[in-house]
């Protein structure tokens, strides 16, 4: 689903509130979720993520705020009359029915017909791709099986919304790759709401039309992979999302949507995009540039470079092969600061730069963001 469209919204959160005797868990919340998105709540623990899913599913009672889907107010309603379906990290799957007649136990509870039943479990099975597999125990499936018979249990009965709570969280890498392409396209066949929550990053941009980064109880950014990667709102976001390097100083200048900083750590100013137009003249920012927008070469004069609007002189603290690509850890040769990381395709030229050797970094204005210094 593009993250652009115009679909209308399924789900309204609305200034949401959950509270354990003084320990706020979820500060009010307001939340839109659209007909077919993938949305996911990332976070580091206690951000609320879980909090705000349990209050979506009915599982948590909302101490404050309203939850719609579709044009039905649900706040007060049971889980199971919400039309909604959860996958969790354990599957739950019965031990002692086969994966036919697993998957077909939420049907049988709805009074679903033996022939309908049957045609559904078989939809379902073929869809997670496992059609062979419904006269088997859960004990004689994989770890990624067993998910997938979990989810067809969930999507069996064709809920309005699935939730997902942390559930590649027991499969070792391989196997959490490899699932997440396939929920990824399953969501595609189907074109089910999903909202997933997870605190992995990577698992997040992978999936995901919009990601809900939280923290302490609420949001901090609500976006696109793209916007949350490359147009971080803070820089908890620049820090928390991907590798960043975050370069502290003071704005000397504002025009545009450019901003002139003078280094705190580092000699000399550079320049950055602003995302907030308040930014100005005299402000602490942190300017965020990712490793891959680094540049690097022998280091001569950086200062007398006209062409690099954004310079530093470095040595090499580290360097590395990761593969196809290659890390550097440097450190600017005057004023201290924090290290520098760089990230580039590997090349056999660069074998022979060790420790110490120098190297000038440049970047573009255009890939550095300019944030406000806060914490």
């Amino acid at each position: 689903m593009d993250p652009s469209t115009n679909a209308p919204a399924l789900l309204e959160v609305r200034q949401i509130e959950k509270r354990y005797g003084d320990f706020v868990a979820l500060h009010p919340t307001s939340l839109s979720v659209r007909t077919g998105e993938f949305l996911t709540l990332l976070g580091p623990s206690g951000s609320g993520k879980t909090t705000l899913l349990g209050l979506i599913s009915g599982l948590t009672e909302a101490d404050e705020g309203s939850i719609t889907i579709g044009d039905v107010d649900v706040t007060d309603r049971s889980p199971h009359t919400r039309g909604i379906g959860m996958v969790f990290q354990n599957y739950a799957l019965f031990p002692h029915l086969t994966v036919a007649e697993n998957i077909a136990f939420p049907l049988r509870l709805r009074r679903i017909d033996a022939h309908e039943r049957d045609a559904r479990v078989r939809k379902a099975l073929e869809l997670v791709d496992l059609p062979h597999l419904g006269q088997r125990f859960p004990r004689e499936l994989s770890g990624g099986q067993q998910q997938r018979i979990a989810l067809a249990r969930c999507i069996v009965y064709e809920p309005k919304i699935i939730l997902m709570d942390e559930p590649l969280g027991a499969l070792d890498k391989r196997m959490r790759d490899q699932m997440q392409f396939e929920i990824r396209r399953i969501h595609r066949e189907l074109g089910t709401t999903i909202i997933y929550v997870t605190h992995d990053q990577e698992e997040a941009m992978t999936m995901s039309d919009r990601i809900c980064l939280m923290r302490a109880g609420g949001i901090e950014q609500l976006g696109s992979p793209a916007d949350l990667y490359f147009r971080p709102h803070t820089t908890f976001v620049a820090d928390f999302i991907g590798e960043s390097n975050l370069f502290v100083g003071t704005v000397i200048d504002a025009a545009g949507d450019e901003v002139t900083v003078r280094w705190r750590d580092m000699p000399g100013t550079g320049v950055a995009k602003r995302h907030d137009s308040r930014l100005g003249t005299g402000d602490q920012v942190q300017v965020m540039v990712r490793p891959q927008s680094l540049s690097i070469d022998h280091a001569a004069n950086p200062a007398n470079d006209a062409q690099a609007v954004n310079v530093v002189a470095t040595h090499v603290l580290d360097f590395f092969v990761a593969g196809d690509v290659s890390k550097y850890r440097l450190m600017p040769k005057h004023g201290g600061g924090k290290p520098i990381s760089v990230t580039c395709l590997t090349q056999s030229a660069q074998s022979d730069r060790p420790a110490g050797h120098e190297l000038a970094v440049r970047w573009h204005a255009r890939d550095a963001v300019a944030l406000p210094d806060s914490p």
